[in-house]
């Protein structure tokens, strides 16, 4: 990178410098999964329908919600996508993620080398978007029905409520706070795991 210049299109940068909130700018488009049974399809997409109206009562403005069957990652290359479901779920992940250190599937989540299981996971993420130098891949995924109710509540609307680039938690955050998160923090600034900040908790109860 020339020290003078601006960060590559591969780095952090003021146009695309994370903290999971900012996959909500650059006309963002809410893609759910349809590859689970009937119930998962319907956690996804009613999980977009209400972040798209919380965005409507709280930013005054709409956004897009379609199912991962009529995403085409070609007409939308400068706008951010939030996924919903997990990479067993949700058909777009496999085309906007790819070589992404963190996964989540049905039953499971890896955040680099380290691996939790489970059907009570969850997780929020941000990617910067392959092909683009400005949007990114926001991801609300669980790794099952009790993953899907962690997920739920997040304020990531409220002004002033901050989140990381990454924080992978399971439901025990909803009776016990932070016991029950696994990992938090942010990537690096050239977007990698193993240069950023992070926080691990492998199932420890904290005071």
């Amino acid at each position: 990178m020339d020290p003078d210049g601006p960060p590559g299109a591969g780095l952090k940068s003021p146009r695309r410098s994370g903290g999971f909130k900012s996959a909500f700018n650059h006309g963002f488009i809410l893609v759910f999964g349809t590859r689970g049974g009937a119930a998962e399809t319907a956690r996804a997409f009613g999980k977009a329908r209400f972040d798209a109206e919380m965005f409507w009562v709280r930013g005054n403005s709409g956004a897009e919600v379609m199912p991962d069957s009529a995403f085409d990652p070609d007409r939308t290359k400068d706008r951010s996508v939030i996924l919903y479901g997990n990479a067993d779920t949700n058909s777009a992940w496999s085309k906007l993620l790819a070589g992404c250190p963190i996964e989540v599937g049905n039953g499971r989540a890896r955040v680099g080398t380290k691996t939790y299981a489970g059907t009570d996971l969850a997780a929020y993420f941000i990617r910067p978007r392959l092909g683009s130098e400005v949007a990114s891949v926001g991801v609300i995924a669980w790794s099952g029905r009790a993953g899907w109710i962690a997920a739920s509540p997040g304020q990531y609307f409220i002004s002033g409520a901050g989140f990381p680039d990454l924080m992978v938690f399971t439901a025990e955050t909803l009776r016990s706070g932070p016991a029950g998160v696994r990992a938090i923090g942010w990537f690096g600034d050239d977007w990698r795991l193993e240069t950023g900040d992070f926080a691990w908790n492998d199932g420890l109860r904290l005071p």
